[in-house]
């Protein structure tokens, strides 16, 4: 095993330690900002502004994301590894194979990809939290609320990126809320978000100034009424609501009235209007 504290040389520096099977330590800044490992159980820190290239092989790594800057990227390899997301440039982050999880408390512009097996991005801060619009995911299969006790916010191409999803929670006021902003009308499918087993979750859809098309899942949402000849489709199962409560309604005619809204709630009656 291998603690190299602070990695030190020139921004063209880099450390190849792909043929090591040993535990590898180290935090890169500004120097060395390109590091390969190996099989081993790795703990690696990025914290400088820089263009950091960073690769960890098989084994269970540890990837803390604190300070980059845009077009870096890290690539956790085999094993399941952890990534702590810290940093709000743009830059890429991708699990592999393994079960991974990614875990963050800001807004983020990265993409994350999860790779195979069951990949989980936990929000690990209280409080409410918006992701960045350019924020981006692929085959993360669970999103952890637990921690947040408020609303994370996703704009509609965020969400489209990564529609499916388990969402896990402990409280009605762990929220998931998906935003229509596209300026052409938003399409939002959430026919593929699914509640784990014994969580508590809430899920609210909002659509933007134009036309939006919104289809809800098999759990009970809410759908916040939104200007534009919005169509609203319920989904097969579950107690929907849609909500009138948090916008002011104007006549027809008015250049902010939201005519033409179509609200389909399938073969049962409306359970909640508010």
């Amino acid at each position: 095993d291998v603690t190299l504290g602070q990695a030190t040389g020139g921004a063209a520096s880099s450390i190849n330690a792909a043929a090591s099977t040993g535990k590898i330590s180290l935090t890169t800044t500004t120097l060395a900002p390109t590091v390969t490992t190996g099989s081993g159980v790795d703990t690696i820190t990025a914290d400088g502004v820089d263009v950091h290239t960073i690769s960890l092989g098989a084994g269970a790594d540890i990837m803390n994301i604190t300070n980059t800057t845009d077009g870096s990227s890290f690539d956790g390899g085999e094993g399941n590894d952890t990534f702590n997301v810290d940093d709000v440039d743009t830059y890429s982050v991708v699990g592999g194979a393994g079960d991974d999880e990614f875990t963050t408390a800001v807004a983020l512009k990265a993409t994350l990809f999860g790779g195979s097996g069951t990949d989980t991005l936990t929000i690990d801060g209280a409080g409410a939290l918006t992701m960045d619009s350019t924020f981006l995911m692929n085959s993360i299969e669970e999103l952890d609320l637990t921690a947040v006790n408020d609303v994370l916010t996703l704009d509609d191409e965020s969400f489209a990126s990564n529609k499916t999803m388990i969402l896990i929670g402990n409280a009605a006021a762990d929220t998931l809320k998906i935003v229509g902003d596209n300026t052409s009308g938003a399409t939002i499918d959430g026919s593929g978000l699914t509640i784990k087993s014994g969580s508590t979750v809430t899920i609210q859809y909002l659509g933007g100034t134009k036309a939006d098309t919104i289809t809800g899942g098999v759990a009970a949402e809410t759908f916040f009424h939104s200007l534009g000849a919005d169509v609203i489709e319920g989904g097969a199962t579950g107690t929907d609501t849609f909500s009138i409560t948090d916008l002011t309604l104007t006549p027809t005619g008015s250049t902010n009235a939201a005519t033409g809204v179509v609200i389909n709630d399938g073969s049962s009656d409306i359970a909640n209007v508010t």
